[in-house]
């Protein structure tokens, strides 16, 4: 669980970030078996973030992927957002950090939501929220993410990945 960061320059505050989070793994009353994960998230804007994801040990090479399948509900403002991310430590490698993403508004039933390569989000000129696309992304995955979207609360169940052979990640410089 957090609350709000507050950003210095030289030594001056110059901004707070309203933002809090919270994650946790929760049965999931009646309406599925098992436990789900249960995310709630507060951000005065959509330029802050709060996020969920899982780290993949290293790169993996996701090119032949199909979909990933999930169930969620929730009530959030806007939507919640699905990545694929590179995130890089090594500034001599040849490899850009970014995403590949899409966003999805959830209902308050449980439902069934793919995400498909075809559906990502295209790439811009300006690269918003760090969005490189798939071509960019997809043979070096090393996280999967989740993000809040700007406020309320969802859940997360049964995530299964379809169409890859191995989730064997590659010898990497990432860091989660």
């Amino acid at each position: 669980e957090y609350t709000n960061q507050v950003i210095y320059l030289k030594d001056e505050e110059i901004a707070v970030m309203e933002r809090s989070g919270s994650l946790e793994i929760t049965d999931t009353l009646s309406d599925r078996k098992g436990y789900v994960a249960h995310f709630m998230c507060q951000n005065d804007s959509l330029y802050n973030w709060t996020l969920m994801g899982r780290y993949l040990g290293g790169a993996v090479d996701m090119s032949e992927l199909d979909s990933i399948v999930f169930w969620a509900k929730g009530t959030v403002e806007n939507y919640v957002s699905f990545s694929f991310d590179i995130i890089e430590s090594d500034t001599t490698a040849d490899i850009q950090s970014g995403k590949s993403w899409m966003h999805i508004p959830l209902t308050e039933e449980w439902t069934r939501y793919t995400v498909t390569p075809s559906n990502l989000l295209s790439v811009d000129s300006n690269n918003t929220g760090g969005n490189i696309g798939w071509d960019a992304v997809k043979d070096k995955v090393t996280n999967l993410s989740i993000f809040g979207g700007k406020g309320g609360e969802f859940w997360i169940d049964d995530i299964e990945v379809f169409g890859l052979e191995s989730f064997t990640p590659k010898t990497s410089s990432v860091k989660n």
